[in-house]
């Protein structure tokens, strides 16, 4: 079904009788949204690294080019939804990404200051992916030139600079010879979005490049899931490695919408999620764990946001969609109980520990993107629209 736009705002006693996964969808539409549009630790930058729990600036010293680059994306992509509102939104962080971030020699910096200088310059794929993803989307949204330009650029300095010998993939970093899986998993999320924008000749290549390597090197044979770090010949670590609950809901999703866009994908997507559904979740709390092994022992027995989120998105692309929209509204319900509306009514919880404790002082502004992603899936598969958003 296609992408639904903007309906009338919920008003409060049709909230109380809607749907867990409608009242989530109207709570990213009208309270996140708007509320973190206009959280900016200056007048250069556009957009707040974090806030504390009252929901004021709590400057770090930094923004991330992980964080202009998601919210750049998210507004792009809600203004491309209906919420025409978010359009100057995006605009305005594309400009300021464009000017602090980028560097013709080096490309995108990991970070600015308070007056846009770089205070690092790493190059990692993990954050040219999610610059590459903004690209496109700002690109699509405003039908410019100049972000699908920078993205041919940026994946010009991808190859050139992470590249490593002959082996396959793409380096974690400039400065690190390994690779891990989630680095390549947004390099895929980020092709996938600029194949509506860019020529395809540089696209095309590089996806079936990332899907055959999940295929034959980022899955553990034993378990089906997908580990999380390798070494310089894609080696697993010798521990037996990591998985990320949260990243089998994740890869579910993306290569749902591979197949969509016509890739062969000879991944086994069951064993993914059913490693995820069996030993992800903690059965007193019902909440996802962060970490465990791949023969499914607990290593990090915290619940993050972000994990619930993927998990609430890939409900959408279940092959019994009945079963699906069942599973979608009771992670929303998880969501809105657990997560989000506190510390302030526009604010999450990003991180709590096994006795469901927050772990940290402040709210991540990285976290909308994961929301918003998660409310587009559910607004673009039906089950739920977008409240017009205050104007």
């Amino acid at each position: 079904m296609g992408m639904q736009t903007a309906s009338a705002r919920l008003e409060p006693m049709e909230l109380a009788n809607a749907s867990a996964v409608e009242r989530y969808v109207a709570w990213v539409a009208d309270s996140a949204l708007p509320y973190w549009a206009q959280k900016r630790p200056n007048m250069i930058l556009p957009f707040a690294e974090q806030l504390d729990r009252a929901g004021h600036s709590a400057w770090p010293g930094y923004l991330r080019l992980r964080v202009i680059a998601r919210q750049v994306s998210v507004y792009a992509q809600a203004a491309d939804a209906g919420l025409t509102w978010a359009l100057p939104v995006a605009e305005n962080g594309w400009q300021a990404m464009v000017r602090y971030f980028w560097s013709t020699v080096s490309g995108w910096h990991a970070r600015v200051g308070s007056n846009g200088q770089a205070v690092d310059t790493e190059f990692t794929l993990y954050d040219q992916a999610f610059a590459l993803y903004a690209c496109a989307h700002w690109a699509r949204v405003s039908g410019a030139q100049e972000p699908v330009d920078m993205a041919c650029r940026t994946l010009d300095l991808i190859d050139r600079r992470l590249r490593l010998n002959e082996q396959p993939g793409w380096r974690t970093a400039s400065d690190n010879q390994d690779h891990d899986q989630n680095s390549h998993m947004h390099f895929l999320e980020a092709l996938l979005a600029l194949r509506d924008v860019a020529p395809e000749w540089r696209i095309r290549g590089r996806i079936e490049e990332i899907l055959d390597l999940l295929a034959t090197r980022m899955v553990d044979p034993n378990s089906g899931a997908v580990l999380e770090w390798f070494g310089m010949r894609w080696q697993p670590a010798q521990d037996g490695g990591v998985v990320e609950p949260g990243h089998q809901y994740e890869w579910a999703w993306l290569l749902a919408r591979a197949e969509r866009a016509g890739f062969a994908c000879d991944v086994p997507v069951r064993s993914m999620l059913a490693f995820a559904d069996d030993h992800g979740w903690c059965l007193e709390s019902g909440l996802i764990y962060d970490s465990c092994r791949p023969e499914g022992t607990v290593l990090r027995p915290h619940h993050r946001l972000w994990p619930h989120c993927e998990a609430l998105r890939a409900a959408t692309v279940f092959d019994d969609s009945e079963a699906g929209m069942d599973r979608a509204e009771r992670i929303a319900g998880l969501i809105l109980e657990h997560f989000v509306g506190r510390p302030f009514a526009e604010g999450w919880v990003s991180d709590l520990d096994e006795n469901g404790v927050p772990m940290v002082d402040t709210v991540p502004a990285s976290s909308l993107y994961h929301l918003f992603e998660a409310a587009l899936a559910l607004v673009g598969c039906g089950w739920a629209t977008f409240p017009e958003a205050a104007r």
